[in-house]
């Protein structure tokens, strides 16, 4: 798995993708679908799908980007009901998934997604986490575009 993050750094997205495929068959063999490891390696390969389409120059509605809604709405049940909304991969997932309807122009999904785990990691992890930092700031975005600058920078603000 470490290798699949290194090509990921690397813009090396479509080996990537590959290879988290492959990764996520055998998992699914070995361990079963609900099984965390396997749930992880789901949301790596929705991440590297989500990193396609955003490298494509075909427009937001090209197949890629649903596969990744897809696969990230998919990842985001099964951490919720597995391991609860307050669960480090379940708030991952919140972020990834508000990111990508931000990118797809769908802004009262990325802010309803945003909102819930941004409130959800301030109680869990604490105002200076990491995650809860990049959820700020993704949500300050999604605020901008939708016009609430006050709101946005406010965030901004917490973030740094």
């Amino acid at each position: 798995m470490e290798e699949v993050a290194v090509l990921m750094q690397e813009q090396e997205v479509t080996e990537a993708r590959d290879l988290f495929e492959k990764i996520l068959d055998i998992r699914r063999r070995q361990l079963g679908g609900e099984n965390r490891k396997t749930i992880e390696t789901k949301l790596g390969l929705a991440t590297a799908v989500y990193a396609q389409a955003r490298s494509s120059s075909i427009g937001r509605n090209s197949g890629e980007w649903d596969e990744a809604l897809r696969l990230l709405q998919e990842v985001l049940i099964s951490t919720r009901e597995l391991f609860g909304d307050e669960d480090l991969l379940t708030l991952v997932a919140m972020r990834t998934l508000g990111e990508l309807y931000e990118d797809r122009d769908e802004l009262r999904a990325a802010r309803k997604v945003l909102e819930h785990g941004l409130a959800t990691s301030r109680r869990v992890l604490g105002d200076e986490h990491r995650l809860t930092l990049a959820m700020m700031t993704s949500l300050a975005t999604v605020r901008r575009r939708q016009g609430n600058l006050r709101g946005a920078l406010d965030l901004q603000e917490l973030a740094f």
